[in-house]
């Protein structure tokens, strides 16, 4: 039902309002890092999960990218499919 996407769409906003109020830039958000934990085991009692965002190995400080105004990147971390278009760069060969 809609209003169970939306209660997963908001969690996931809150936690990201958690890490940015930390100052965290996670950096690879995507499907994948969103875990969803039923504390129910018994399918009858009908609950809805905490919402957990996770993998938090591409996040970055953003005192740390501020100073690094120049941030590169390898391309080997990260998730292409889900990178913010404005952060792809064409190759003009």
């Amino acid at each position: 039902p809609m209003s169970d996407i939306l209660y997963v769409f908001l969690s996931v906003c809150r936690g990201l309002e958690h890490l940015h109020y930390s100052d965290i830039v996670h950096r690879d958000l995507k499907p994948s890092n969103i875990l969803l934990n039923y504390r129910h085991s018994d399918p009858q009692v009908l609950q809805r999960p905490d919402v957990l965002i996770s993998d938090f190995g591409e996040c970055n400080r953003l005192e740390d990218i501020i100073k690094d105004s120049v941030y590169n990147r390898t391309g080997a971390t990260g998730t292409i499919e889900f990178c913010a278009p404005e952060l792809l760069k064409m190759d003009p060969k």
